[in-house]
């Protein structure tokens, strides 16, 4: 298949979520003690997975046990037999179960605090086609559950190669450095080359695009994309919107996953320089924050990294930022009363 326009990036995009999600199944059953009910959920392709994934994670939103209780009994209305995670009843009392088996234990899924704790557990995923395993460092089951229900938890398991040889050197260096600290100069040119290749094949002024040489390498620079957004500290918040790696993110999230099926590069060039020129770095992040959000993406790493900009990082140690953090501050403080009040 061919990749026309960002809309036809962004439905490709899951297609290559399997092994991610059957990884996350893994941690999420280990992390919870669950006797193995996530995972089977996930690596069976049990038909209700996605009701259930999404109830738990609606739970963890909600903090709503009740409305809990009433999505998992709602799945075991249409099931023939106990779901992996079921509703029992003790001491008069509805308690959410699970395969742990546990005499006396209600499921840690029923556990708020559970959903916040940070693991690093290496899983291995021996029954999958590619036998693949994953490190997850620091990472919580919230984080974990929600890359899993949107479907956003790719596996890499090759060095992505498009066929043009400058791009693909490009990929390498990163691929193969994918343990270590990013170095910035290759993503960003990475970035360039990638955004500018889709550009112009979106524009019909380049060559086409094939999906499964071209996906790869979207997700691979996607999920680097990490070690950029981790790494901002406030002073670097302050002028990010200003810089030219911002610039090739702001490209690369519109064109990877903006929900537009009709390509059009002045708009793309008009959302890149109101941001670029928005003067502070606050309006800037409201002007990305319309436009993620209006254009229906998956949040993927990038999209939730640029999102995630919206709150102030802890404030630096040097006094001389000691003024633009106080009004940063309250110019937050502001938004967020105004956002209550609506």
């Amino acid at each position: 298949m061919e990749l026309s326009c960002p809309n036809a990036v962004r439905l490709q995009k899951p297609e290559y979520t399997g092994n991610g999600n059957r990884l996350n199944g893994l941690f999420l059953s280990q992390a919870m003690q669950d006797g193995e009910a996530v995972r089977k959920l996930i690596h069976n392709g049990t038909w209700y997975a996605d009701d259930m994934l999404s109830a738990l994670y609606r739970y963890y939103q909600t903090k709503d046990k009740d409305t809990l209780i009433a999505d998992i009994e709602n799945i075991e209305s249409q099931c023939l037999g106990i779901p992996n995670i079921s509703i029992d009843v003790k001491d008069g009392k509805k308690i959410v179960t699970d395969w742990s088996f546990d005499e006396g234990r209600e499921s840690y899924w029923a556990d708020l605090s559970k959903y916040d704790e940070k693991h690093t557990i290496y899983v291995f995923d021996y029954m999958s086609f590619n036998e693949v395993g994953k490190q997850y460092e620091n990472v919580s089951v919230a984080e974990v559950l929600r890359d899993t229900v949107e479907k956003r938890s790719y596996v890499v398991l090759n060095c992505p190669k498009t066929g043009d040889e400058e791009l693909d050197l490009l990929l390498s260096n990163l691929y193969h450095n994918k343990d270590n600290d990013l170095h910035q100069p290759t993503y960003m040119k990475a970035l360039e080359k990638i955004n500018d290749k889709m550009i112009k094949a979106f524009s019909d002024r380049g060559e086409p695009l094939e999906e499964h040489k071209y996906i790869p390498a979207i997700i691979m620079l996607e999920e680097q994309s990490k070690k950029v957004f981790d790494n901002i500290d406030y002073r670097e918040q302050h002028g990010f919107y200003k810089s030219k790696l911002c610039r090739e993110l702001l490209k690369f999230s519109y064109l990877t996953s903006f929900q537009i099926i009709k390509f059009d590069e002045n708009d793309l060039n008009q959302y890149v320089n109101n941001v670029q020129f928005a003067g502070n770095w606050q309006v800037a992040q409201r002007i990305i924050t319309h436009k993620i959000t209006e254009n229906n993406p998956y949040y993927n790493s990038v999209n939730t990294g640029f999102l995630g900009l919206n709150n102030i990082r802890p404030r630096p140690k040097e006094k001389m930022y000691a003024e633009y953090y106080d009004k940063d501050l309250i110019y937050q403080q502001h938004i967020d009363m105004l956002k209550k009040s609506l």
